[in-house]
């Protein structure tokens, strides 16, 4: 089994609501990236740390967040890190593991599921420019990248408000969990932001097609994976993905540029064929 059919398959697993496809698809990621990465070591890692968390059977909310926070936060030192924030590394679980800090996503990746193996019910809520974590069902809410800090509705929209336009305002659908898929469509477009502006063609590459297999239904991350295969002269790849994205198109002015675009992988594959 290759590494993109290794993905789909724990990509099935969150689709039948086991939990454990999200970590090991976070951590699929992370082996696209670099092949030597031993993921069942990074499992493993993560669950002794999580053999150190202490909870009371009768802890309450806040308490259960504290138990977490004194391994992670206070015993082992992980924190949220602030020199090359937008670095693609820090996405990635293995690299946090290491390193012992990351950026709000993986820190919060870390933390769900950590607190998931100790038997504290935690998901993660991304809203605008950040990702905290929701403990229990309630309006308690613990954000990771800032070691752990504790905070309420209140605190959470106040804390959004850093990262809000003028005069736009706090919306309650934020503080909707994230799926499992969203929540890997999220840190996949972090890395593709990092690798687009760093013009890492290969890299970026994989990571759009990570991002198709996530999302299949978004049209957008379809037309992108066909434009970086054009790039890299796959153009029978990229051919496809095009005209699958100008079928369902309707912006009349978007079309023109991309049909020409399609003709000429067509045109390109059968030069090549």
């Amino acid at each position: 089994m290759d590494g993109r059919q290794e993905f789909e398959a724990n990509l099935a697993r969150l689709d039948s609501g086991d939990a454990e496809g999200l970590l090991r698809c976070a951590l699929l990621l992370s082996q696209d990236e670099n092949p030597n990465i031993n993921v069942e070591a990074c499992v493993k890692r993560i669950d002794d740390i999580a053999r150190m968390v202490t909870v009371g059977s009768h802890a309450g909310p806040a308490e259960q967040a504290e138990a977490i926070n004194t391994v992670l936060f206070q015993t082992l030192g992980f924190h949220g890190t602030e020199e090359n924030y937008y670095h693609a590394r820090n996405n990635f679980l293995d690299y946090v593991l290491e390193v012992r800090e990351g950026i709000p996503i993986s820190m919060c990746l870390l933390y769900v599921e950590v607190g998931r193996r100790a038997g504290v019910r935690l998901a993660g809520i991304g809203l605008p420019g950040h990702v905290v974590v929701q403990v229990g069902s309630g309006e308690l809410f613990v954000d990771p990248f800032h070691r752990g800090v504790l905070l309420n509705r209140q605190g959470v929209e106040r804390l959004t408000g850093n990262f809000l336009s003028e005069g736009e305002r706090f919306m309650a659908e934020w503080l909707e969990p994230l799926t499992p898929r969203s929540f890997l469509a999220r840190l996949l477009r972090n890395l593709k932001a990092a690798y687009a502006q760093g013009f890492d063609m290969p890299r970026l590459a994989w990571v759009c097609d990570r991002l198709v297999r996530v999302l299949p239904d978004d049209l957008v991350e379809r037309r992108d994976r066909g434009l970086v295969l054009f790039s890299q002269k796959r153009y029978g790849l990229a051919a496809a993905d095009l005209e699958y994205y100008l079928h369902r198109l309707t912006d009349e002015e978007e079309r023109v540029p991309l049909e020409e675009l399609y003709r000429k992988a067509r045109q390109f594959q059968a030069l090549m064929n």
